[in-house]
């Protein structure tokens, strides 16, 4: 049923701008209510009148050609049928004009009680005309080829005959050089009759200089050798044809008597190619384009997010920037998906040869997922078989990308039990599977699971908002490095998926730095593991009760935050003096206090724990600790920033200036070289280079950079994410390239990276007479009756001091309630009030940032779930964390407000 035409739902002016000129129609359909929508470019290409024929389903079936009609449509009716996506090609009605041909692709969108299609149409006329020219003339030559060989012991003019009908010349030439015969063809080329050729020199016919060149093609046939090469040749007319030629060798009774010439003109075909790769061009500049247009919006979306999350506010506030951050981050990751695809695709996706650290890919990983599997009480789980090399030959970054993926689908698809990560290797094939006790995958979705912008959505109440693309995405870049991506699984069993990649000059790993380790009281099922992973190796891990005195210093002492917090300061640092290496298991969302001087010793790991990640965090133990929480990271230091939008030059400046760095502006390359001729180049640390500006771009500003102030170090700042910008800054002297939008962690961490100066390093922390965000500091430099947990929220609502008042005000009336709950669930022996209580002690402990209550609470959930006596035990241990937390927030709280009067 026809509707009324309504505007294009599309928010990007500059993305249909772009495929309105490409002549690119988008449409979408709503097949319940044969709702449609199309842009302008949709009527253009089916030849249709805008005003005449309104957007629908019957418009669509008019503009197409007759004969295809009956095709089209059952195409369409199964593809909706299965609700799958659909591509189609057919000619538009000669009714309505010129026939073209037409490509149009559709994508489904399941919504509540309807089947949404969104797609493109495309004009591939042209393509196809190629196509079958080329198909055409191929089936012709095949054909007539065929022909002269049924032939050949037939009459000469029988020959004769078939040569004249080939679509090319053709010409016998003798091993004199001397011509034997030619078709019609190679005659009407040359302005030639049969009485004129026969017997003439080819060097006559050719000239001096085109004998020559084609000579060395002529012996090689004479020698037994085809020939096959492309020529520019122009015709008695003066017009220039691209040709190709064949140089057949002639064999009879073992030699070679002469060779058979075929040359076809394929200027057609020549020019349907260059057409095609200039498509592709034309393509890759496109997407070049709409990643430039989408990110540098986006930088200032990112920008102002960060610095309003950032800023003393109110709770609400905060959470609503955060939220615009984390849509943000989305979308970008969507982008960045497309952007992948399209390189994969193009063929254009680089794969980087270099040396991987298996340690670190998988700290990178593991630390980036922790906080994900935290927040959703799940067990992270780590085993590295004895046999896995230290380091391996790889793309690090397309490694990470793979098992990053991998990793969080497992979570993201996991609401209660485990996720483990097991890594090994044999047969020259490192393996790194995932499993998860998740939802799983029926056997029936698994083929389509690894298909572009195929999306399986087992549960409907869960559905992911995605593009599709990550797991096909995966499995590519697998391939492009030798590898691939298996998957076992079953609906409601939980998913394998194993990433295999051949192993490339692996190096093994050297495990004697473990060989004195000591584990202090640490979480026991945690270091069962890690004892029974140990075993199968040299080093043997020794459990004690007591911190171990300084005068019997383990190589490395394994304890957790709570223990490091309730240590006496004096005996860890003693330990330190000694050559101890103090290894904190802790959770990713709250790093530890340090005790003083200790900090250059000490090295926090955030579970799951594995013998490799252990190691490579001793080895890390001797590099100089991160910058404590709330000191700025680029203290001291004077940027030069060349960037002519004001909202990124506003999102620079409160970056950095945030982070401690004097900015110096200019709003394009010349400003900057005169800024640089104005204070001299040793006044400058570190240059920050937008690639597109006025007057004077990146590149430019770069070169003459490095002739005005040679060894200032340039890093460029662009929105382009595509591997050919960054090689070209690279070439134009950058030292690195930060792609927008910015995020404060990756732009920090380029600035200290390249800077010429260093900031100073942080003082040491808690020491005597100074106060920290964990509240008040003793003269020994530890809290006065902190627990970890009190220590975590105290720490996280520092930069909000109001809001953490009013908040442990709130607690004061919430942890007795809960308090009195346990209790009388403890009391009545009752498992479903336990559960329901241990369920509010969690979501608590999650507001309050405190890890070690939230874990409690969900051990005891799971517990509660399976009717596991210990429950019991739980309850009564999380009454007694609940005091202490209380305990500790009334003492920080009481010490708080005197400073809050003064």
């Amino acid at each position: 049923m026809p509707v009324a035409r309504a505007e294009p739902a599309f928010d990007q002016d500059a993305l249909l701008y772009a495929l309105n000129q490409a002549v690119t129609g988008i449409w979408q359909w709503d097949t319940e209510s044969n709702v449609n929508i199309w842009s302008d470019a949709v009527w253009r290409l089916y030849g249709l009148d805008i005003d005449t024929y309104p957007p629908c389903f019957d418009s669509w079936l008019i503009s197409l050609h007759p004969d295809d009609r009956d095709d089209a449509c059952e195409l369409l009716r199964q593809a909706t049928a299965q609700r799958r996506a659909f591509e189609l090609t057919w000619r538009t009605n000669p009714a309505h004009g010129p026939v073209r041909w037409l490509l149009s692709r559709g994508q489904p969108a399941d919504r509540p009680g309807a089947l949404l299609y969104t797609g493109v149409v495309l004009d591939i006329t042209e393509r196809r005309e190629a196509e079958m020219a080329l198909q055409a003339l191929n089936a012709t030559l095949e054909e007539r080829v065929a022909e002269r060989t049924a032939a050949l012991s037939e009459h000469q003019h029988r020959l004769q005959h078939i040569l004249d009908g080939i679509p090319g010349m053709v010409g016998y030439w003798g091993r004199d050089f001397r011509n034997r015969f030619a078709n019609h063809a190679y005659l009407e080329w040359f302005g030639k009759t049969p009485q004129e050729l026969v017997g003439l020199h080819i060097r006559e016919l050719l000239g001096d200089e085109l004998f020559e060149r084609n000579r060395p093609y002529m012996e090689a046939a004479l020698r037994g050798e085809a020939q096959c090469f492309e020529r520019d040749l122009r015709t008695r007319r003066g017009e220039l044809r691209h040709c190709q030629a064949h140089y057949l060798p002639d064999w009879r009774d073992g030699e070679v008597r002469g060779f058979l010439v075929m040359v076809f003109d394929i200027s057609e075909a020549k020019a349907a190619r260059q057409s095609a790769e200039a498509a592709n061009q034309a393509k890759s500049v496109f997407l070049a384009n709409i990643s430039h247009e989408l990110r540098t919006p986006l930088n200032a979306i990112f920008g102002l997010a960060q610095m309003g999350a950032r800023q003393p506010g109110s709770d609400a506030a905060r959470s609503t920037f955060e939220q615009i951050l984390a849509t943000g981050k989305h979308l970008l990751a969507l982008i960045n998906d497309v952007l992948d695809f399209s390189r994969i695709e193009a063929g254009k996706m680089p794969i980087q040869d270099g040396d991987i650290d298996l340690a670190q890919l998988l700290d990178h990983v593991l630390s980036m997922c922790a906080t994900q599997a935290e927040a959703k009480g799940l067990s992270m789980l780590l085993s590295d078989a004895p046999d896995v090399p230290g380091h391996f030959r790889g793309d690090f970054t397309r490694c990470a990308q793979i098992l990053l993926n991998l990793v969080s689908n497992a979570i993201k698809f996991t609401d209660q039990g485990m996720v483990h990560v097991d890594v090994d290797a044999s047969d020259a094939t490192l393996r790194l599977t995932v499993r998860d006790t998740g939802i799983g995958i029926p056997p029936e979705a698994q083929d389509r699971l690894f298909q572009p912008f195929e999306q399986i959505h087992i549960d409907e109440s869960r559905r992911e908002s995605s593009t599709g693309l990550g797991l096909a995405i995966s499995q590519r870049l697998a391939q492009l490095m030798g590898g691939n991506i298996t998957l076992s699984s079953g609906a409601g069993q939980g998913s394998t998926f194993t990433f295999s990649l051949p192993l490339r000059n692996p190096q093994p790993v050297d495990w004697r730095p473990l060989r004195n380790l000591v584990a202090w009281r640490h979480d026991r099922i945690a270091l069962q593991r890690l004892h029974h992973l140990l075993q199968a190796r040299e080093p043997q891990m020794l459990l004690v009760s007591d911190l171990p005195p300084a005068t019997q210093a383990p190589h490395a002492l394994l304890l957790d935050v709570d223990q490091l917090l309730r240590a006496p300061p004096a005996a860890l640092e003693s330990l330190a003096r000694q050559g101890c290496r103090l290894l904190v298991v802790g959770t990713s969302s709250t790093p530890p206090s340090l005790p003083p001087h200790t900090a250059g010793a000490t090295r926090v790991i955030a579970p799951p724990l594995s013998p490799l990640r252990v190691l490579r965090a001793l080895q890390q133990a001797d590099v100089a600790p991160p910058p404590q929480a709330g000191r700025p990271r680029l203290e001291g230091l004077q940027i030069l920033a060349a960037e002519d939008n004001a909202v990124n030059r506003l999102v620079l400046e409160q970056m950095l200036i945030q982070e401690g760095a004097a900015v110096h502006f200019a709003g394009d390359g010349l400003q900057a070289l005169e800024l640089v001729r104005a204070h001299g180049a040793e006044h400058f640390d570190l240059v920050l280079c937008d690639i597109q500006m006025p007057l004077m771009d990146g590149y430019e500003t770069t070169q003459a950079l490095a002739r005005l102030a040679p060894g200032l170090p340039v890093v460029g700042l662009t929105a382009h994410a595509f591997q050919a910008a960054r090689e070209r800054a690279l070439q134009a002297g950058m030292v690195d390239y930060v792609t927008k939008p910015y995020l404060i962690t990756p732009l920090v961490e380029a600035v200290l990276r390249h800077a010429r100066r260093k900031p100073p390093a942080p003082a040491a922390f808690g020491a005597a007479g100074t106060s920290t965000a964990t509240g008040k500091v003793s003269s020994a430099g530890r809290p006065v009756n902190m627990d970890a947990n009190a220590a975590a929220f105290w720490s996280h609502y520092a930069p909000q001091p109001a809001l953490r008042t009013r908040l442990v005000e709130a607690l004061s009336h919430t942890i007795p309630e809960l308090i009195n709950q346990l209790e009388a669930a403890l009391a009545s022996q009752d498992s479903e009030a336990l559960g329901k209580v241990l369920h509010n002690v969690k979501g608590t402990g999650l507001n309050l940032h405190a890890p070690m209550l939230t874990a409690q609470a969900i051990t005891g959930l799971t517990q509660a779930r399976s009717q596991v006596p210990d429950m019991w035990d739980t309850a009564r241990e999380l009454i007694g964390s609940l005091k202490n937390l209380m305990a500790a927030l009334q003492h920080l709280h009481a010490a708080e407000t005197p400073r809050a009067d003064q």
